[in-house]
């Protein structure tokens, strides 16, 4: 889509000259691309009369499966690992991280993936085994739930 449409035609090229295969065309700046199996540039051109405006690429990432990169341990205040938090390979929506301590009570949850955890409760510093929970839906609505332990070494 483009963010600010202007009168004339959008074109969705396969390759990057003006000569390329058109896989679809607009008015409004909304193209639609074919499906993607994998990693792919298509590019995009844009006339208006007879000025046309040079060829500019989209990459188009693929996500066929949801990766969850989900730490063990940390050490807070270290410097270098001193917050836990999770990386996601792919886009989710909807995500829920949830922190226990050994008696099952809550010690920290979020729905922000960007958002760590200090090893901490109302500012008081934890250390020992928790269990997390990793629970969504990823970009396809489909569930997934992730558990373990993870050590606070202080």
């Amino acid at each position: 889509m483009v963010t600010k449409p202007q009168k004339g035609v959008y074109e969705l090229l396969a390759g990057p000259s003006v000569t390329a295969s058109v896989l679809d065309t607009s008015s409004t700046g909304v193209l639609h691309s074919p499906n993607v199996p994998q990693d792919e540039t298509l590019y995009i051109v844009y006339s208006n009369g007879d000025c046309t405006s040079p060829v500019a690429p989209v990459d188009i990432k693929v996500f066929d499966s949801l990766k969850i990169y989900i730490p063990n341990a940390f050490t807070p205040n270290s410097g270098v690992n001193s917050r836990w938090h999770i990386l996601l390979q792919a886009p989710v929506k909807k995500l829920v991280v949830s922190i226990y301590d050994r008696w099952g009570a809550l010690v920290f949850q979020s729905n922000d993936p960007n958002l760590a955890w200090d090893g901490a409760v109302a500012g008081h510093p934890l250390s020992g085994t928790f269990v997390y929970v990793v629970a969504g839906t990823d970009y396809f609505n489909r569930p997934f739930l992730f558990k373990g332990t993870l050590m606070v070494i202080r």
